[in-house]
């Protein structure tokens, strides 16, 4: 799959685990909040990036997620990331 077509299974895959994990506002675009404005603390984010590791073969760290704190800026990020890879 090209990177290009990632970016919309990314930024699903992003709203899907964090709406597995906390209580997401039902009817509001919520991917654009702040990680941080719904709840989603550091062990969560740990944890989410251990799992963005292990699904899409990204390392991530803590910076990379205060730097592009929602969903679709974090998407985004990964996406360029991706590019760069291959």
């Amino acid at each position: 799959m090209e990177v290009k077509e990632k970016a919309p299974e990314i930024q699903s895959w992003l709203e899907n685990y964090i709406g597995s994990v906390i209580d997401v506002p039902e009817g509001e675009d919520w991917a654009s909040r702040r990680f941080d404005e719904l709840g989603l603390d550091s062990v969560e984010v740990t944890i989410m990036a251990g799992m963005i590791e292990e699904r899409f073969g990204l390392e991530i760290q803590m910076p990379d997620v205060v730097e592009n704190a929602n969903v679709a800026a974090l998407a985004g990020h990964l996406e360029k990331r991706l590019a760069a890879k291959d």
